[in-house]
């Protein structure tokens, strides 16, 4: 892991991304708590472009765009890692049953795999929050919890994205679980009387900690694009929330022959890019310093012989 780390940070496009990637997670955070609440509150002046008092202009209801843009980033973070969050626990249980015990469990467990690959996701994601979006919201109502109300679709968005995004976690989990479960520290594991949850959680499962870091580092990027799209199309986030998905939406309604409000799509848009290039950006930093070790190990064997 050291070695590991070393290579990361010697990687100058990873330090960029990390640094843009705090920026905006921290933007998200803790920006929005130093501006005045009443930003977000719909005010006199609507559509105003950028000026010295709202740097990144006001929408149709003459709300503060950078407040926006900041509430809809944490929302998109929040979407992002808990879509990731349950993308890993399925996949990774999953793939740990299924590489375990092998022969005719793993033959079927693959085989409902490829079944729901063939589901489309839109369709699969309309459905859950069609089918479910209503009835937690009257749950919420009869318990009287507002935050229920409020984040049930989110909840709903979150937990579809992430049944949807568990699939290659379950095959990568699989297929280094059939490689590493005849492995010498296996086989002594066994012969020491571990029982098969020990070995699964304490011997396999920290072996696939790089394989699993680089996955949930394409998993992050994918939800969160997942649930904008989503959101621009009207099917995710609603009002009184904002992200990303809402706010490009916005945006692009705004922009007609006779006037152009660029503000209200360019800010959304910009801040989308550079949280995508980044996250991105990391995840073929990790794919990367994790191949290294294996190509030059390959080399070396080359040499020898």
């Amino acid at each position: 892991m050291r070695e590991f780390r070393k290579r990361l940070w010697r990687d100058w496009k990873f330090r960029v991304s990390v640094v843009v990637l705090l920026g905006l997670l921290i933007s998200s955070s803790v920006g929005m708590e130093l501006m005045d609440k009443a930003a977000g509150e719909p005010g006199p002046m609507q559509q105003s472009p950028p000026t010295m008092e709202h740097w990144f202009g006001t929408d149709l209801n003459g709300r503060d765009l950078l407040y926006r843009l900041l509430v809809g980033l944490r929302v998109s973070f929040l979407v992002g890692l808990a879509g990731a969050g349950v993308s890993f626990l399925v996949g990774t249980t999953y793939g740990l049953i299924a590489g375990w015990f092998g022969g005719w469990i793993d033959n079927l467990m693959m085989r409902i795999v490829d079944i729901l690959y063939s589901v489309p996701r839109l369709v699969f994601l309309l459905i859950l929050i069609h089918s479910f979006s209503e009835q937690v919201g009257e749950l919420g109502a009869a318990l009287g919890w507002s935050w229920l109300q409020r984040w049930g679709k989110v909840m709903i968005l979150v937990l579809g994205l992430g049944l949807t995004e568990w699939l290659t976690m379950a095959r990568i989990v699989r297929g280094q679980v059939l490689s590493l479960k005849w492995r010498a520290f296996v086989e002594a594991a066994r012969a020491t009387g571990a029982g098969v949850g020990l070995i699964l959680i304490r011997h396999i499962l920290p072996n696939l900690g790089g394989v699993i870091l680089a996955s949930l580092s394409l998993t992050v990027p994918s939800v969160i694009l997942d649930e904008t799209f989503l959101s621009f199309l009207g099917l995710g986030v609603e009002a009184p929330l904002a992200s990303l998905g809402t706010l490009l939406a916005d945006g692009a309604a705004a922009i007609n022959p006779i006037r152009s409000r660029w503000w209200l799509l360019f800010f959304p848009a910009a801040a989308l890019v550079l949280l995508l290039f980044s996250l991105y950006t990391i995840a073929d930093c990790f794919r990367d310093a994790l191949a290294k070790p294996l190509l030059a190990e390959k080399k070396v064997n080359k040499k020898k012989f």
